[in-house]
């Protein structure tokens, strides 16, 4: 039987979530909360793209192969979850996801400056570093 794979938002802290809405669409939620990541400007560490990758439905490989990295890159990327990704690589993730969710090109605002800050819509403590 082949089951789809649903991602928690447990591990995203900053993340609240009704559950009676989870129990009726898991994965609209998940792809709504992958969506406001992107939009938001919220920083991209490990957690992140083990949600993100999980909320497109993407093994390791086919998520790599999309932003130009191999699997080893996406698999290392998750086990550091609270490293932060390199910028480039994070725009990398950010634009897959925007087109794969099929979000409006306002989405990208933050990218040229017209966006809200990241530090303005962050809700999480990057400080701890692991």
């Amino acid at each position: 039987m082949n089951k789809k794979v649903v991602p928690s938002t447990k591990d995203l802290d900053y993340v609240s979530v009704d559950p009676e809405a989870l129990k009726k669409d898991p994965q609209g939620v998940n792809r709504a909360v992958a969506a406001e990541i992107v939009k938001k400007g919220i920083p991209v560490r490990g957690i992140e793209v083990a949600f993100l990758r999980k909320s497109l439905g993407m093994t390791y490989s086919q998520f790599g192969k999309k932003i130009g990295v191999n699997a080893s890159t996406v698999m290392r990327w998750e086990e550091k979850k609270n490293t932060r990704l390199q910028l480039v690589s994070e725009i990398a993730v950010r634009v897959l996801v925007a087109e794969s969710l099929e979000l409006k090109k306002d989405s990208f605002s933050f990218l040229n400056g017209k966006g809200n800050k990241i530090s303005e819509t962050m809700a999480i403590d990057l400080s701890k570093k692991s």
